[in-house]
């Protein structure tokens, strides 16, 4: 937005100018009074318009106190131009000169008289200043949010926070271990300073709905020994905004629209919702309520998720690992004799659990133990022989859902959950439905649950 001016004129003013303001009167009440209201209709007016023209309404500028004292900057010019001015140049070298007393008098009765007072040059200021204003402030806004939730990225990457990385403590969990480093960031100094500026820039329904940087079984932030600690787990980021990005208002409610450039150089579009949410001391403040990705960006993630659950079912049938056959162990049970062929793929059963943790919910997971769990069942597919880990091998085929992007289907979905179906078909020709749920987890997409229904048979001639 343009600098207000007429504030930086009297820095070094020469003479000629000082003599200038020192001629204008203060104003009467009336007249300030008439200049405040036309400069609410100017703003109510071209409000109006930027309703009509961009379908924006409720406009907050960039920091909501900046504009409230437009309306009497006009006065108020006129005021200092007056006063500071006529006193600068009566007091020009110390010295009160003796003529411009009896002018500067006699001129003060004389305008005294006139009923009007041309104001027209301070009132087209005025009006420019509001019109840049109003024409920047959406794009202020968008600005904030969205560098808000880029923040809110990287933390939620293990980034963005100060820390003495030459102390780091290992911290064991049920299902994984991370390490912790103590925070030197000054804006985190304990665990109410994190939560503090969190809920400045997001509402509550953000941080309940996102993995929120102090809760979870491994979180971004927790307190040990009296210190606050941030996990040192280092990923790429999701967000890189570039270009201008789209606004629009209704009521207390603002959608942006952005370009995001994903992994690969990819770009996707954002849209992003905030909210202007009012505190307990009835001030307002805009927060980040929700984000989603195009529809598009969601089927590039669907069609991701599906890849990695073919390779996890093939797993669950012993497909899809490396083993050595010339190192082989059997294990006789009461159902006959069961091969296991030593496995280089892993080294412990903990291994393969971590490998698809990347992309499966522990939810999810916690439905395989049969798979390197020796306490669920009597042959897992993974076991260990001496130490080492073996892989069993079944004299089956492998299951390949066979399908394109055509066929995924998006069923529901926002920031933090996304339904999906895909029609596909298996190397018997079978044509099966399956449905899937993934949920995204400290920033990125997991799969939470899937089903499978069997829509049609060639084998079985069952019509679809």
């Amino acid at each position: 937005m343009k600098e207000i001016r007429g504030f930086d004129m009297l820095e070094n003013a020469k003479d000629t100018t000082i003599e200038r303001l020192s001629g204008h009167r203060v104003l009467t009440d009336r007249e300030k009074r008439r200049l405040l209201d036309m400069s609410k209709k100017k703003m109510n007016d071209l409000n109006r318009e930027s309703i009509i023209e961009d379908s924006v309404s409720g406009v907050e500028p960039y920091k909501r106190p900046k504009w409230h004292g437009l309306a009497t900057v006009a006065a108020s010019l006129l005021l200092v131009g007056g006063i500071v001015g006529g006193g600068i140049y009566l007091g020009r070298n110390g010295q009160v000169p003796d003529a411009p007393m009896t002018d500067v008098t006699a001129a003060s009765e004389t305008t005294a008289a006139t009923e009007e007072y041309d104001f027209s040059a301070e009132a087209a200021q005025l009006e420019a200043d509001m019109e840049d204003m109003l024409r920047n402030a959406p794009h202020a806004l968008a600005e904030r949010m969205l560098a808000n939730l880029s923040e809110y990225d990287a933390i939620m990457c293990g980034t963005g926070v100060d820390v003495d990385a030459d102390i780091t403590e290992n911290v064991q969990f049920d299902n994984m271990s991370e390490a912790y480093s103590p925070v030197t960031d000054e804006r985190f100094t304990d665990m109410d300073s994190v939560k503090s500026y969190f809920y400045e820039r997001f509402t509550q329904n953000f941080l309940s709905g996102n993995s929120s940087p102090w809760e979870g079984e491994a979180p971004m932030f927790m307190e040990m020994n009296g210190r606050l600690w941030f996990r040192q787990t280092a990923r790429g980021n999701r967000f890189s905004f570039s270009g201008t990005p789209e606004t629009s208002f209704d009521a207390d409610s603002c959608t942006i629209k952005a370009d995001n450039t994903i992994a690969g150089g990819e770009k996707e579009s954002i849209t992003v919702v905030c909210k202007n949410i009012k505190s307990w001391d009835n001030t307002r403040n805009w927060k980040v309520d929700s984000w989603a990705s195009s529809e598009a960006s969601l089927i590039d993630t669907a069609d991701d998720m599906m890849m990695k659950l073919n390779q996890f079912v093939n797993l669950t049938i012993g497909w899809g690992v490396g083993e050595d056959k010339q190192v082989k162990k059997t294990l006789e049970t009461s159902s006959g004799t069961v091969e296991y062929y030593r496995c280089y793929d892993f080294e412990k059963p903990e291994d393969v659990k971590a490998r698809y943790r990347e992309y499966f919910t522990e939810d999810f997971l916690s439905s395989y133990e049969y798979l390197w769990n020796e306490d669920v069942v009597e042959t897992p597919i993974f076991k260990v022989f001496d130490g080492k880990l073996y892989h069993r091998s079944e004299n089956i085929d492998a299951i390949l859902y066979s399908y394109t992007q055509n066929d995924i289907q998006l069923e529901s979905y926002n920031e933090n959950r996304l339904e999906f179906t895909v029609s596909c078909k298996t190397a018997d020709g079978n044509q099966h439905m399956l449905y899937i749920v993934c949920v995204r987890e400290g920033g990125d997409w997991k799969t939470d649950s899937y089903s499978e229904r069997l829509i049609s048979s060639d084998m079985l001639n069952i019509p679809e």
